[in-house]
């Protein structure tokens, strides 16, 4: 569908169309394109994913949420806001969260933050729970009966 560099650039600044990301590609644009009104990126695909993280530090950002996923805890009484919280810093790490592809490190990360009463009832189970979404959906279902009782 885009069989040149010139082609893939900038169709993936025509998706950066919201907030930042739509100022540096309008100026992106600005600085490639010629007098004619011709656009020329002058670069390889590579070199532009590199320009791309290098502007919006995305590396960074990883690194910052692995950290951040890392110490992540969860406050009393509190499973839903630690659930979107571990969702939100697993997916700027780049885990992929759904699908059939399962990443054998989060459900012990997300059990280490649980808090300990409900990481005991999960890990003392007859049979617990290996993937992320059995822990999830047990750990919503100990909480809600907690509080009913």
């Amino acid at each position: 569908m885009f069989p040149n560099n010139t082609k893939r650039i900038n169709y993936i600044l025509s998706t950066m169309n919201i907030g930042k990301a739509a100022r540096w590609a309008e100026h992106f644009l600005d600085m490639h394109t010629n007098d004619q009104r011709e656009f020329n990126p002058n670069q390889t695909l590579l070199q532009f994913y590199q320009l791309i993280e290098k502007s919006f530090d995305i590396k960074r950002t990883q690194e910052r949420a692995q950290t951040d996923l890392a110490v992540l805890k969860q406050k009393n009484g509190d499973l839903e806001n630690y659930i979107i919280d571990f969702n939100a810093l697993a997916s700027k790490v780049g885990f992929i969260l759904s699908g059939n592809t399962k990443n054998p490190m989060l459900p012990p990360a997300f059990l280490k933050g649980l808090s300990p009463m409900l990481r005991r009832k999960i890990i003392e189970q007859k049979e617990p729970p290996k993937t992320l979404k059995g822990i999830i959906d047990d750990a919503r279902k100990y909480e809600q009966s907690y509080y009913q009782s």
